[in-house]
């Protein structure tokens, strides 16, 4: 009969826990809002209406959002923004329905817009109420 020593048992549940859990070792580059504004090729702040893909299986996941103001490069009121899917290491921006985003996108391959959750963020958040200070003035689209 093998004895469990109570190392072995809280070793064993530490192993389940990281397993289990949701873990996001993505590296980002943090830059203030003015610079991110400067690089981004739209910026706004929108609804998520729908994603394609929130699973390890996809390749890449495009979120619609309904604008709702912006700071730069919006001419339409619904904007598609590509991102990886949000999981483990792949930096993808996790939303859902009915979310409001802060996003700053930038021109990926093939003209895409793409972001990520290292240069979005959803509103409301300490970090997305700063940055949105930062941009000042927001415009709407007529």
């Amino acid at each position: 009969m093998i004895k469990n020593t109570p190392l072995q048992i809280a070793s064993s549940f530490l192993v389940v826990a990281l397993l289990g859990a949701d873990i996001y070792s993505c590296s980002c580059e943090f830059w203030s809002a003015r610079k991110k504004l400067r690089k981004a090729k739209i910026v706004f702040v929108g609804e998520v209406l729908s994603t394609t893909c929130q699973k390890v299986s996809c390749q890449e996941n495009m979120i619609t959002f309904k604008v709702e103001k912006y700071w730069k490069g919006v001419k339409e009121s619904q904007v598609q923004i590509y991102s990886a899917p949000p999981v483990c290491c792949t930096c993808g921006l996790q939303v859902g329905n009915g979310d409001k985003v802060l996003v700053f996108a930038f021109k990926g391959e093939g003209e895409k817009l793409e972001t990520s959750l290292c240069s979005s963020t959803r509103v409301g958040t300490e970090i997305a109420n700063k940055e949105m200070r930062e941009l000042g003035n927001a415009k709407y689209l007529k």
